[in-house]
């Protein structure tokens, strides 16, 4: 029953985001915005507790798990979400970084192209301002 109930839980919590939705996404002041989203995280991770709570108290529940077993779950599922969150972060810092070359780039060729405008110009001036022999 504790896991039922727990799944049931772990299952609210999103969709509270989804049945306020419309609250969400409506135009509204920053400060209007900030408590209307509190609010919502705060219904939301009240629904995550208890539904960690709720497991918790099953799998105490649970003698046939060992404690040992527990723990290694724990630190193994803490592990790879570590590590998916180390691997994102590569992934936006690496997607950052090439956006930033190819705006240099193209900085670059912009500026470039603007030298070399004012230098045939500087040339032709210069061309014209020289006496010719």
């Amino acid at each position: 029953m504790y896991l039922l109930l727990s799944i049931v839980s772990f299952l609210a919590a999103p969709t509270i985001y989804v049945l306020r939705a419309k609250a969400l996404i409506r135009p509204q002041t920053v400060e209007q915005a900030e408590r209307t989203v509190v609010r919502v995280r705060s219904v939301a991770t009240v629904f995550n507790l208890i539904g960690a709570v709720l497991l918790a108290v099953y799998v105490i529940d649970v003698a046939t798990i060992r404690v040992e077993a527990v723990a290694r779950f724990v630190v193994s599922v803490l592990g790879s979400v570590l590590l998916m969150k180390v691997v994102a972060a590569d992934f936006v810092l690496w997607i950052l970084t090439e956006e930033f070359k190819h705006r240099d780039d193209a900085r670059t060729r912009e500026n470039m192209t603007q030298m070399n405008a004012v230098f045939e110009t500087l040339t032709t001036i210069e061309h014209h301002r020289t006496p010719s022999g």
